[in-house]
């Protein structure tokens, strides 16, 4: 077994998803040239690790700095009670976050959010407040590391 569970890939599997999670612009059969696959041996593969919940999606990432969101950031907010379950109920309706984590520790829950701009920033901060005490801090550079799991 390993370290995350029981493995429900063979060694072409593990693979199939390092690439994919690498570049997963890449076709299938692209994929299956690296592998020794057909094309549609790939695409079969990928839709049974779908099928078991192993990928849940393959999304495109956009570049928000070309999209006008140059300010990435991760919130802090320490809401409790009442104030929580209003604030998970609203955060889908806010465009701006990008991921919600509910967490242990001096927060409840942090947000990943992507705005044009400080002022913009600010006023998400002032609105989330609502909810109980705010931190913002902002992300200067981030390095994606695509790990290949099999190592673990």
């Amino acid at each position: 077994m390993s370290p995350y569970g029981e493995n429900l890939l063979d060694d072409l599997g593990w693979q199939i998803l390092h690439i994919l999670l690498v570049d997963a612009s890449l076709s299938y059969r692209e994929v299956g040239e690296r592998v020794g696959l057909t094309g549609s041996a790939v695409g079969e593969r990928v839709k049974k690790m779908m099928d078991a919940g192993i990928i849940k999606e393959i999304r495109a990432v956009p570049n928000f700095d070309k999209l006008g969101l140059h300010i990435t950031a991760f919130m802090k907010v320490n809401a409790t009670g009442d104030n929580m379950l209003k604030l998970k109920q609203r955060i889908p309706s806010l465009p701006a976050v990008l991921e919600c984590h509910e967490v242990v520790g001096g927060e409840s829950l942090l947000l990943k959010v992507v705005l044009p701009s400080l002022p913009a920033l600010q006023a998400l901060r002032d609105d989330l407040s609502g909810y109980g005490p705010v931190h913002a801090s902002i992300v200067l550079d981030s390095t994606p590391y695509k790990r290949d799991f099999r190592e673990r």
